[in-house]
């Protein structure tokens, strides 16, 4: 492979002509740039492709491509995914990514570095790893169940969680050591209401575009929990809600415990 210049545009195209995204093109057909983003993740220095057909993430040393040789490995899920996965994301400590798709979730753990070069296991050409499916019993039990959004809980320090939005308008927080059962259950809406309505019709909130459709955090904030003498300050992310109609819900979230 050509060296690579000092130019980002140098450095861009020698990546953008590589194997990898030709397939990568193909694999995705007619999707956006935006969605071809979703499956990509850096770690380290290390550039993750996700491959729907292999279940796995082809990896690319990102300083070989100055090199005569690129540094490439495959990371191969040993339980892979059940379904077709439109996201990839990495966690705030890089130890995990999740893959994230509309009727599943599963996170993926990134595998050790050592060796010489500090490659995935020493440098190995296929690198099996670990894998565990998030929240898989209302995905199997449901049918028509739909994830619109998942995030990783915004925290460094404390034990990973992640955060999902369902179609049943519904955020369910999950601890990845106990992927089972969620932490938190947040309902967005009235349940009484949405068991009234039959189930073949949009609901009442539904038909005003009262349903969720996507969050985002915030940077950590100071909170006031409490009035006068008794009022406390707490840090917490904000999470902002947004709905169909185009308004946006805010609310704070706080998880305890290392």
């Amino acid at each position: 492979m050509a060296a690579v210049g000092s130019s980002a545009e140098g450095w861009q195209n020698v990546l953008s002509e590589h194997k990898l995204f030709s397939q990568l093109k193909a694999q995705t057909g007619s999707r956006s740039c935006a969605q071809l983003k979703n499956l990509l993740c850096c770690v380290d220095g290390d550039l993750l492709v996700w491959n729907q057909e292999d279940c796995a993430f082809h990896s690319i040393r990102l300083r070989s491509l100055s090199g005569d040789s690129v540094c490439e490995q495959q990371l191969l899920c040993i339980n892979p995914p059940l379904f077709n996965v439109t996201e990839v994301l990495l966690n705030p400590t890089q130890q995990h990514i999740a893959l994230i798709g509309s009727k599943g979730l599963m996170v993926l753990d990134v595998p050790k570095r050592w060796g010489k070069n500090s490659e995935f296991e020493g440098g190995q050409k296929t690198v099996n790893c670990r894998t565990i499916p998030i929240a898989e019993r209302i995905f199997t039990s449901s049918t028509s169940l739909v994830l619109k959004r998942a995030a990783w809980y915004p925290s460094e320090t404390q034990n990973p969680h992640l955060i999902l939005l369902t179609s049943d308008n519904t955020i369910r927080i999950y601890k990845l050591h106990d992927h089972l059962t969620p932490e938190k259950v947040i309902p967005l809406s009235n349940t009484d209401e949405e068991t009234a309505i039959p189930q073949n019709r949009r609901s009442y909130r539904a038909s005003l575009g009262e349903i969720a459709v996507a969050f985002d955090f915030g940077p950590l904030v100071t909170v006031s929990r409490g009035v006068g003498l008794h009022s406390k300050e707490n840090t917490a992310y904000p999470l902002y809600i947004l709905y169909e109609n185009g308004e946006t819900f805010l609310m704070y979230i706080q998880l305890q415990g290392r």
